[in-house]
């Protein structure tokens, strides 16, 4: 107790304090800087009522011009007016005629030619692109145009990539999470017009959120100050007991308590500003099995502690001659402590290529970012630290002055227990016993630390990290592989499919498709142009699509040149035999067609005009103008839920159908004819020309090959050549500065 009220008295009061005003500071702004949903709500409303009242002086605008021009006169009026006004406020123009179309200020509204096909009779529409809010000027029985606004609230595309996202105008600044709902639950937040009429309901993922990124930056940087000053200020109070305990003892003690203190930040998300940022966002890296290396933030503070806590062994750790046994122990303990440490660098780095969407393939500039530049310098400080603590430790264990057979005897035991902890890696097992081999040498010799002895380990560290993470990235890319060689040999059309679903929607509700076809005479050629015109162009052009239409005692109703099609058997038994449900509940994707990919829809229509009526089907036959030759389909109308990734560019592959190829792309020369054995499993892996194949057999008829050229030892090496000189310039600076204090002190 004498020594606890001693270590009391000693603490820096005006330290202290300092830290305690900055950490104050930090949490004030936190708290001062987060903002309530309803807060959201009372400054969306206020944005909404702004829009409403331009956007009915606009309305009132086009209504005086139309009383002396046309509708079409309008596209010159509005654009000596404004040509971004839909990007500057979210707000489309439309003028209708007798249910036509003739107006709009703007194509961003997903609106039909006719009104009658598009619901805006509410206050709220839900077009095929998004939310709106519908406002309309009035109109007198004398009126020849309806002039309608639509106020974009969300954007709601049927899929999404990176150009279609489901976000909320830009104007409302909500934030990530919030959902926009036409019916609301208990917990969500109505939204009202300027009329005070519901238009819609918000529901929000927390309840407070942060207002500012310039309060957020703030409240890191202070939080960041207070925990260097506390860091260090705890060091400095814990050293000043050295007169009373050991260095090792205060140095170990140290350790304890800052991995104390980082428990207690990280069960706690202590400081909660620095989770809001994107180091703590799982997509960009996250590894729920790890608890001290979860997210790159993590990673981030934890190495840097480790490079602090590095620096303070190699200056503070040392060993008197000890007992032969005792020294065997050290000997045994510190080896064992620094082969934990290297298995923990290794598995950070495994982590970080496994667990991340960052990029780490050097040689290719253009797939990296700021997050890959800081995982390499994360991973240098790391290797750094490693070499500083192995450094110490092997100056320590040569005092001992062990007998040389005992060190080959403890190499001998831990050699085969690393490799089997590294799964037989042969990287991962044998570089912490290279580091050491090294530096033990050179120990040993007792030659000075100089530049040219600096550069072996610059050489040795860059050619391990370059091994490991080429030794990650290729089973990362394995695993990807795989992916890719199970889409390819599906092959399903994963737009298609959910472009369906509103098409299958869509007609199920066409009181003009159904009037054409439950009222007598049934003219065929109007179905069918109605067919095609409204729902089978675009993204459908690149199929060829049979239609047939059967009534409620299977007729058929649409005359067509292929026999086949005036059977409805012959429909349902692809579908009953090969059919595979979709994400549409009507569309079927036809599997075992041997080369061709088919889809088949079945739609029923009910007239609804009486109580019990048989159905009406629809049918299309969905096939492909042409085999694709490249993999996957355009990049703007590609879901981001299903894409393949643009990786698959920089390989070779080929689909074999019945031993014969039915696709292929890249430089690879594959055979027409499948040329390799086929292999009992599912995948497996075959070297030729230089080139690594992975095979695919996903059944009976179908093989994949996906290829890629071999990197050699050499091109490893010098992918890695930042990351080489930033670590050159951490040694070449230590190594310096000890010289520089070896010298100053031998002069003195």
């Amino acid at each position: 107790m004498p020594v606890l009220f001693s270590f009391l008295k000693r603490l820096s009061f005006t330290s202290w304090t300092v830290v305690l005003v900055l950490f104050a500071i930090a949490i004030g702004i936190d708290l001062f800087s987060k903002v309530e949903p309803k807060d959201y709500v009372s400054r969306l409303e206020k944005n909404l009522h702004e829009k409403e009242e331009l956007t009915h002086k606009t309305l009132t605008e086009y209504y005086s011009f139309l009383k002396t021009h046309s509708p079409k006169d309008l596209f010159e009026f509005q654009k000596n007016k404004d040509k971004d006004l839909f990007r500057k406020t979210g707000v489309v123009f439309l003028a209708y005629q007798n249910d036509s179309l003739l107006y709009w200020s703007d194509n961003s509204a997903s609106v039909e030619e006719y009104m009658k096909e598009v619901c805006l009779d509410n206050h709220l529409a839900k077009l095929k692109n998004g939310y709106f809010e519908v406002l309309r000027h009035p109109r007198a029985p004398h009126d020849k145009y309806n002039l309608i606004g639509l106020i974009l609230i969300k954007n709601e595309y049927s899929y999404q990539n990176k150009y279609l996202q489901n976000t909320f105008f830009k104007d409302y600044d909500l934030p990530k999470g919030t959902e926009l709902f036409e019916r609301g639950g208990k917990n969500d937040y109505l939204i009202r017009n300027q009329k005070g009429q519901e238009l819609f309901y918000l529901s929000f993922q927390s309840n407070e959120y942060s207002k500012n990124s310039w309060w957020l930056a703030i409240s890191i940087a202070l939080y960041s100050i207070a925990f260097v000053f506390s860091v260090f200020l705890i060091k400095k109070e814990y050293f000043k007991l050295t007169e009373v305990y050991s260095k090792n003892g205060i140095l170990g003690f140290y350790i304890f308590t800052l991995l104390g203190m980082r428990a207690i930040m990280i069960l706690n998300k202590i400081p909660g500003s620095l989770y809001e940022t994107q180091l703590y966002n799982p997509a960009i890296f996250g590894n729920a099995d790890s608890f001290w290396f979860g997210f790159l933030g993590d990673i981030i503070i934890n190495v840097l502690l480790l490079f602090f806590v590095s620096i303070l062994i190699q200056q503070h750790i040392t060993f008197k001659r000890l007992k032969p046994v005792k020294g065997i122990s050290l000997v045994v303990t510190g080896s064992l402590l620094l082969l934990l440490y290297a298995n923990l660098i290794s598995n950070v780095v495994n982590s970080l290529v496994e667990n991340s969407n960052i990029s780490f393939r050097v040689n290719d500039l253009f797939t990296l970012d700021i997050f890959s530049f800081v995982a390499f310098g994360i991973v240098a400080l790391f290797f750094f630290s490693f070499y500083l603590v192995a450094d110490r430790f092997i100056e320590e264990f040569l005092k001992q002055k062990i007998k040389w057979w005992i060190y080959a005897l403890l190499a001998v035991i831990l050699v085969p227990l690393q490799y089997c902890y590294s799964e037989a890696e042969p990287t991962r097992t044998l570089w912490p016993f290279v580091v050491g081999a090294i530096l033990f040498l050179l120990k040993v010799r007792k030659t000075s630390y100089s530049f040219s002895y600096g550069i072996v380990f610059i050489v040795v560290f860059s050619f391990i990290t370059s091994q490991l993470f080429f030794k990650n990235e290729t089973k990362k890319e394995i695993e990807t592989r795989k992916i890719y060689a199970e889409r390819l040999a599906d092959q399903q059309d994963a737009v298609a499919e959910n472009l369906f679903v509103d098409i299958s929607k869509n007609l199920k509700n066409d009181n003009k498709l159904k009037a054409l076809i439950f009222t007598n005479p049934v003219n065929s050629l109007e179905i069918e142009q109605r067919l095609r015109q409204v729902y089978l162009g675009g993204y459908w052009e690149r199929y060829n699509i049979g239609v047939s239409v059967f009534d409620s005692i299977c007729r058929p109703l649409i005359t067509t040149q292929n026999p086949y099609y005036e059977n409805n058997s012959y429909f349902d038994e692809q579908i009953n035999l090969s059919g595979t449900e979709t994400v549409c509940p009507d569309l079927y994707y036809i599997q075992n067609m041997n080369d061709r990919l088919r889809y088949v829809a079945k739609i029923p229509l009910v007239s609804g005009t009486k109580v019990i009526e048989k159905p009406a089907f629809l049918y299309f036959e969905i096939e492909p103008k042409i085999s694709p030759d490249i993999v996957g389909f355009p990049e703007l109308l590609l879901d981001k839920s299903v894409k393949t990734n643009s990786l698959l560019s920089d390989y070779s592959y080929a689909v074999y159908k019945n031993g014969q190829m039915v696709q292929r792309y890249g430089k690879y020369p594959f055979n027409f004819k499948y040329s390799w054995t086929k292999n009992a499993g599912d995948f497996s892996q075959l070297t030729e020309n230089n080139y690594l194949h992975l095979i695919y057999k996903a059944d009976a008829l179908t093989q994949v090959v996906i290829s890629k050229e071999k990197v050699n030892i050499w091109q490893r090496f010098t992918t890695n050549s930042y990351f080489f000189m930033f670590f050159s310039l951490l040694l070449w600076l230590f190594l310096y500065i000890r010289e520089w204090r070896a010298r100053k002190k031998s002069t003195e």
